[in-house]
Formats: structure tokens, sequence, C-alpha cells
């Protein structure tokens, strides 16, 4: 279930704890918000901003925390255990040690592409389902080979060079 920013601050304005479990509030602005207690449990935060806000107490067990800016939270007896955060995407406040108290780093992966003309650019692919990109890929990769294998084919046959 998605929220709108109306819908989210309404819940935010109501007495807590509030239950936000499996819920996805990625890319919410829960700056400042007071979180005291809530369930989290399993929750998409991916790219939330939670910077400043109130997690006293709050259960982020197996929350999805990649891209997510922690700056700043209050996190007194918030439990971790299990969530998912990206080392190089997630911000927590300096000195927090996620994987101690029980978080779980993912790996991020970047595609370096050199093109024909040998430049190269950054892809990000941390959301992509890439498995059937790479059978693709693979599949491209091979008729693009037996291609340019039938071209030489073709220039050897004419006496012309390769």
């Amino acid at each position: 279930m998605e929220f709108t920013r109306v819908e989210l601050n309404q819940i935010l304005n109501q007495p807590g704890p509030h239950n936000f479990r499996g819920m996805d509030l990625s890319g919410a602005d829960l700056r400042d918000a007071d979180l005291t207690g809530a369930n989290l449990k399993d929750a998409n935060l991916t790219g939330a901003n939670l910077e400043g806000a109130n997690l006293t107490g709050a259960l982020l067990q197996g929350a999805q925390l990649k891209g997510a800016n922690l700056l700043n939270c209050n996190i007194n007896r918030t439990v971790f255990r299990g969530a998912k955060f990206c080392q190089d995407t997630t911000t927590f406040t300096q000195g927090f040690e996620p994987k101690r108290v029980g978080a779980v780093a993912e790996k991020t992966w970047k595609l370096q592409l050199v093109t024909p003309a040998k430049t190269q650019q950054e892809v990000d692919l941390r959301e992509a389902k890439i498995a059937a990109a790479i059978g693709k890929g693979i599949a491209a990769a091979k008729a693009l080979h037996a291609k340019e294998a039938a071209r030489k084919n073709r220039l050897q046959r004419h006496g012309q060079p390769r």
C-alpha cells in the first residue's frame, strides 16, 4: 500500500504508535516524524527521508533501507535486526554501526559500460532484475558474433582482406 503525502501526514498526526508493517513507504518524506514505537517490520523505506525522526523503540526488522536517510534520528531501543541497507546509499548518523545491531548490508552492483567511442558510463543497477537481461545479452552477443563471422567469411570468399 502506498500513501500520498497528505495521507501520510494525516496518519502521522494521529496518536501513535503507528503500524506500517510491510507497507511501501519508498521515497516518503518522514523528516522529523514521531515514529516512537512504530511497527515498520518488513516496510519498504527505500529512498525515504527520515532525517531527525524519532524512532525510539520502533521495530524495523526486515525493513528495506536502501538509499534511506537516517541522519540525526533518535534510534534509542530501535530494533534493526534483519533490516537491509546499502553501505553506499543508506545514510546513518556518524558513529552508528548498523551491523552491530543486526542490520544486513546488501551489495551494490555498478556496471561500467564501454561504448564504441570508448567512453565510460556508470549505470545504477540496485533495483534491476537482470537475470532475463543477461540471457538476452548473451543471445545478442552470440548473434552479433555469428553475424561478424559470416561477414568475414563473405569477405574471404571474395578475396578481400578482413
